[in-house]
């Protein structure tokens, strides 16, 4: 479910931490599971398949939370569309699914350091406002 960071992301053993819902450091209602994204952009030639394989990363359907001074995508169309990226597809912000089960908009004004800390199951930032 979630990367190890600074690991190879051609490497599987590397895909999963391993936590579960009661083992997520900063806990499942501060900790962003699912955002939306889209299926396909046409513009990289690339699609998600939900079950697929770890042959080929580019194609498997997650998005890059950890990465400095990136977060989401909004009014995202498959013309435009950055595969690497969640999804929001109007351009107030993206659906998210916290792991309690929670499930909010985050505005697309949100910095990207608290997107960063929200989908960061283990960073040990308390987020308040977003």
């Amino acid at each position: 479910m979630f990367a190890r960071r600074g690991n190879s992301s051609l490497d599987s053993k590397w895909w999963f931490t391993g936590y579960t819902i009661s083992t997520i450091p900063d806990g499942s209602s501060n900790t962003i599971f699912f955002a939306e994204k889209m299926m396909v952009c046409d513009r990289q030639s690339r699609g998600n398949l939900l079950f697929h394989g770890g042959w080929d990363p580019s194609r498997a359907p997650m998005f890059n939370g950890y990465a400095v001074g990136v977060k989401f995508q909004t009014g995202a169309n498959p013309s435009n569309c950055n595969m690497d990226l969640a999804h929001g597809f109007t351009a107030g912000g993206i659906g998210v699914a916290f792991g309690d089960g929670s499930v909010r908009n985050i505005s697309a004004g949100v910095d990207a350091t608290t997107w960063a800390r929200l989908v960061d199951p283990a960073d040990g930032q308390p987020v308040s406002n977003y």
